[in-house]
């Protein structure tokens, strides 16, 4: 994707959240927001969601935005994953490679984004030493791979 079609795409994400209060922070990421794509590359979003959605409501919330982003962006391949709920290294990835396409509120944004340094500071020793683990596993057969 080139960057007029990103920045395209990026600008019909803010237009479709600027309307939902609950949408915090929105991000493209993967191979979107590398460059990277392919023929049937997906669009990966990554949305922060403040505390007026429940828990419980993020898979149906998280149906509903893919639906509308689907309309917007006219296509049918539209992924969002839910910030509030992604793993340390998801979070992560998304903050650190993705492209921040909408921001509702810069202090939630910045909130999380301490948040989850800190969750994924805290996580990388375990990562990493398990990392290590699969590796000697494969070397002295013990896993297939």
């Amino acid at each position: 994707m080139g960057e007029r079609r990103l920045l395209s795409t990026m600008q019909a994400i803010s237009r479709c959240f600027s309307s939902k209060k609950e949408v915090l922070a929105a991000y493209i990421f993967g191979s979107t927001a590398t460059g990277r794509t392919r023929k049937h590359s997906d669009i990966d979003i990554a949305v922060l969601l403040s505390d007026d959605v429940r828990p419980s409501r993020f898979f149906q919330y998280r149906l509903t935005l893919m639906a509308d982003l689907g309309s917007v962006l006219h296509r049918p391949d539209v992924d969002v994953v839910i910030l509030n709920q992604a793993s340390p290294l998801l979070a992560h990835r998304v903050l650190s490679k993705g492209k921040l396409a909408y921001e509702g509120s810069a202090s939630a944004r910045i909130r999380f984004q301490v948040l989850t340094a800190n969750r994924y500071a805290d996580m990388v020793p375990a990562y990493e030493t398990y990392i290590a683990y699969l590796k000697k596993s494969v070397r002295e057969g013990r896993i297939i791979g």
